[in-house]
C-alpha cells in the first residue's frame, strides 16, 4: 500500500513538474484576404496592411534558450487557395546571417538563421506541420 501511494505521489509530482516546464503555446488567427498577395518579396499588398502584425521569436544554441533579442514580425492571411505568411526579421547586420544550407528539404536547415512555422491543422494541440525557411 505504501508503495502504491509513493508511486502515485511520484507520478503526480512528475506531471506537475512537466506541466510547469511546458512553454505557453501561442495561437494566431489568419484573416481572409479579399485579394491574395503577389508573391514578390514586397509587403505592400492591401491584404498585408489589413492583417494584424504579430511578433514571435526564439533562439537556439544557447545553454538556456529563450526569446530572441532581435525584433521579428509576421502577418498571416488566407483565401480559398491557401495560407500566406509575411515574415520580417529585423537584422541590423545582414552580412552575419547564417545561410549555409542551400539544398531543398535539408533536415539541418534549422541550424541556419531561419524561420520555423508550426501549424496545427486540426486545432487540437496534438500534432503539427512544420515549415522551415532560411535566407536562401
Amino acid at each position: 500500500m505504501k508503495t502504491k501511494f509513493f508511486l502515485s505521489s511520484l507520478l503526480l509530482l512528475t506531471l506537475t513538474t512537466l506541466s510547469a516546464a511546458m512553454r505557453e503555446i501561442s495561437f494566431y488567427c489568419p484573416v481572409p484576404a479579399k485579394t491574395p498577395p503577389v508573391i514578390d518579396g514586397k509587403l505592400d499588398d492591401p491584404c498585408w496592411r489589413d492583417a494584424a502584425e504579430y511578433t514571435a521569436s526564439y533562439e537556439y544554441f544557447k545553454s538556456n534558450p529563450g526569446p530572441g533579442k532581435l525584433r521579428n514580425s509576421f502577418r498571416i492571411v488566407y483565401d480559398s487557395r491557401g495560407l500566406y505568411l509575411a515574415i520580417i526579421h529585423y537584422e541590423p547586420n545582414v552580412k552575419t546571417i547564417r545561410k549555409s544550407i542551400t539544398n531543398r528539404d535539408n533536415p539541418d536547415l534549422w541550424t541556419d538563421d531561419c524561420a520555423e512555422i508550426y501549424i496545427d491543422p486540426q486545432g487540437q494541440g496534438i500534432g503539427f506541420c512544420k515549415f522551415t525557411v532560411n535566407a536562401q
